[in-house]
């Protein structure tokens, strides 16, 4: 890692990420309906666009009635393509149906049997909502420059969300931030990516054990432009659903990452359906606002002592100033020990500082250092534990519609099992 990089040692494949004919649109989810075998077969060809290596596809035989029938129990996706040979005026009343079981963000590209429709009908699909209507005979170039067309600016497609964790010195905010993002990937089936914001003393790689290829300094170093798809080559992958992107922390780094290379990881949601989880340094900076204000949550970890009760007045203080129109962040109160102890009472902290979430972590370092010491999270090396269900708790918090998993903890499992027994 403490080699001096030479542009040589990059693959083709890094070298070239950033190249204009590679950009991809972003990870949509894209559910297509078909009667027909020539437009099953074409939708199959536009599939394998590259282009659209992103995108995530279902494509299954049916028309208007049976998208109607299936939104009626899942969640309608980004796109949605339908074929449908009603004629126009029971076709407009199915569309009708169909915008009621769809969500707001849903486009439709609308493939119609005939080879030719009217203006009127035209507009009213158009004022319905359907972005496009294509006609028959249905071609895999027209659906895959349609789709272009529709997502030709991302700057309203938001996939994915982007939470900060952040505290003062010696709080746990990377613990914090490192095990709740392990959490989500694990109990709630949600992609997330960790990326470590301290050049100089971060800990995501070291706490995970993670042998990182390259990783955003040695990138950084050589004067590479960062994008979202060299971030996505570039970064650790722990499992299926947790991806480390990771710092060669060293004291002659900067202490913060260059603006550009922070844009381009702010802008990851737009391009991507995962959480992205920052762990942040221990300062704060006309740079450190500018992330707090972009994302779409903050996490605020303290102690429970005199000093943490006037660091997270600060802090929480500093983020309202930030985003002042944007919710409220949430208060971890890290390290807290149970017995006769003295510490500051979280309903004081809750009280004091106007919050509405502020989640209590139990004192529990034999876990912790034992999660540290075999490169795994505290969920996983004891997902019973009580400090695993204060994470839990958090993770629910911050993860929002993205949780697609059972995030019950693993006693509600067993007790909804030993129910359904009885």
């Amino acid at each position: 890692m403490n080699k001096q990089l030479d542009p040589s040692d990059f693959p083709e494949t890094i070298r070239s990420a950033t190249a204009p004919e590679n950009a991809l649109l972003p990870a949509l989810r894209i559910a297509a309906f078909a009667r027909s075998e020539q437009a099953i077969r074409e939708l199959n060809r536009a599939k394998g666009d590259i282009s659209l290596n992103r995108t995530r596809w279902k494509i299954r035989t049916g028309d208007l009635d049976t998208a109607i029938h299936a939104f009626k129990e899942e969640k309608s996706p980004d796109l949605l393509i339908v074929e449908s040979g009603d004629d126009p005026a029971v076709l407009l009343r199915k569309l009708e149906t169909l915008s009621l079981q769809c969500e707001a963000g849903t486009r439709v590209i609308l493939l119609g049997a005939r080879s030719t429709y009217s203006a009127d009908f035209y507009r009213s699909v158009v004022k319905i909502g359907v972005s496009d209507l294509l006609v028959s005979p249905l071609r895999a170039r027209q659906v895959v420059e349609t789709i272009k067309e529709i997502y030709a600016d991302w700057s309203d497609v938001r996939l994915g969300k982007i939470t900060a964790f952040i505290g003062s010195r010696g709080a746990g905010s990377s613990m914090i931030a490192q095990n709740v993002a392990a959490t989500m990937s694990r109990a709630m089936s949600t992609d997330v990516l960790l990326v470590d914001l301290d050049p100089q003393f971060g800990t995501v790689g070291l706490n995970f054990n993670a042998k990182s290829t390259y990783s955003l300094t040695d990138i950084l170093r050589r004067g590479s432009k960062l994008d979202d798809i060299l971030i996505e080559r570039i970064s650790t992958v722990m499992h299926d659903r947790l991806r480390l992107l990771t710092v060669d922390a060293r004291m002659d780094n900067r202490s913060e990452l260059p603006i550009n290379a922070i844009r381009a990881i702010l802008n990851l949601p737009n391009a991507l359906r995962q959480h992205v989880v920052l762990d942040l340094p221990p300062i704060w900076s006309r740079r450190m606002r500018t992330i707090i204000q972009r994302v779409d949550t903050v996490v605020i970890t303290a102690e429970p002592t005199l000093r943490g009760f006037r660091d997270a007045g600060h802090l929480v203080h500093a983020v309202r100033a930030a985003r002042p129109d944007k919710e409220a962040p949430t208060l971890v109160i890290n390290k807290l020990r149970g017995g006769r102890e003295k510490h500051i009472k979280t309903s004081e902290f809750q009280d004091f500082l106007r919050l509405n979430t502020v989640v209590d972590v139990p004192y529990n370092h034999k876990l912790v250092r034992k999660s540290q010491a075999v490169g795994r999270s505290v969920f996983e090396c004891d997902e019973g534990a009580q400090i695993s269900r204060s994470l839990l708790r958090i993770a629910k918090a911050v993860n929002g519609e993205l949780n697609i998993g059972d995030d019950r903890s693993i006693w509600d499992k067993v007790a909804s099992r030993l129910w359904k027994w009885w």
